[in-house]
């Protein structure tokens, strides 16, 4: 005899539906409340009869042969409702079980390190690893120079295309293509006096 699916409007195992493979419901009790409230019924809970048809099921946790048998070790969890009226649930939303928070590994604020490795305490603190790339280094007496040459390609007379310069009183100048480009007032360069 095939057992009666229990799910709200599914025929499996009565007298004018379909004799399909059944379910009872696990032991497990995390696993059994899920089935329950698949199953959609207020206050009602499984006997040792109860049981889901394989109609409610994903075939990945199906095992297919003379019997067909359940695949317990992947937790199966009914989510197929093959009726064809939807009705509200009188259950609330399950809540699937969350994985376990991945453990961070938060390394120590470097901000002020890196404001401290960037700070220019003198004009004799800028060296040439200081330079951006493709620019040229060049240390004055009372100034910094990075620059970057282009070349005329007709007579390969160089000119500076772009520069940076820094003086004693560690202000900074730029140029682009030969002409002075001007900072806006936000940007200061703060003399530390140790």
């Amino acid at each position: 005899m095939v057992n009666q699916c229990v799910v709200t409007n599914c025929k499996t195992g009565y007298s004018t539906g379909p004799k399909k493979s059944t379910f009872h419901f696990p032991e497990e009790s995390s696993l059994r409340e899920r089935w329950i409230y698949f199953v959609n019924r207020k206050d009602w809970l499984p006997s040792k009869y109860s049981a889901i048809c394989i109609d409610h099921f994903e075939d990945k946790f199906i095992k297919y042969g003379k019997r067909c048998t359940m695949k317990w070790d992947l937790q199966p969890v009914p989510t197929i409702h093959t009726d064809k009226k939807s009705s509200s649930s009188t259950l609330r939303v399950p809540k699937l079980p969350r994985k376990e928070p991945t453990l961070r590994y938060l390394g120590k604020d470097e901000f002020s390190d890196f404001q401290n490795i960037d700070k220019i305490i003198s004009l004799n603190s800028l060296k040439e690893q200081h330079c951006p790339p493709g620019f040229t280094f060049k240390k004055l007496h009372d100034s910094v120079v990075f620059y970057k040459l282009c070349f005329d390609e007709i007579s390969g007379i160089p000119t500076v295309f772009e520069s940076i310069t820094v003086n004693k009183d560690l202000n900074v100048s730029l140029s682009y293509k030969g002409y002075h480009i001007f900072l806006p007032e936000w940007f200061a360069v703060v003399i530390i006096v140790n």
